[in-house]
């Protein structure tokens, strides 16, 4: 609903995957099982946003028919991820223990979370906004066109 009202995914997500970010960043500095809880429960507050929040910006851009397609690719991207991410958290752990006198673990809620912030703020300039709100890349045709799918 509050991505209905402000109208700019372009901004809501890359912000909430931002915040995703430096949050994954200080779990990274906690040095307690509270201060690891907290940042695990705010974690999901931010992270709870993001997959209805594209599903919903897809939901704007396509018709019910192509939807499905969409929405198994967006799913299948996050199946993908975690692979990946799993490979990169193996050569993490295995390399980076003792670094700059941080745990391996340490590093690899550092890295994780400054790559996550790097994509999001790529994301603000690559995400589209709603159809209605999209006027600076399409012209008045095409935006009447995607308003009427």
């Amino acid at each position: 609903m509050f991505l209905n009202y402000i109208g700019k995914p372009s901004l809501y997500l890359p912000v909430c995957m931002i915040i995703w970010g430096a949050i994954s960043c200080l779990t990274g500095a906690t040095h307690n099982f509270i201060g690891a809880l907290l940042t695990r429960f705010f974690l999901g507050f931010v992270e709870a946003a993001f997959f209805p929040g594209a599903l919903f910006l897809l939901s704007k851009w396509y018709t019910r028919g192509e939807l499905g397609v969409r929405t198994a690719m967006l799913s299948c991207g996050s199946l993908i991820s975690n692979a990946f991410g799993s490979l990169i958290a193996s050569g993490i752990l295995s390399g980076m223990e003792g670094k700059l006198g941080h745990a391996a673990w340490r590093w690899l809620f550092y890295i994780e979370g400054a790559l996550t912030i790097f994509v999001a703020i790529c994301a603000i300039w690559i995400l589209p906004d709603f159809p209605a709100t999209s006027h600076t890349w399409l012209s008045k045709e095409e935006v009447r066109l995607a308003k009427s799918v």
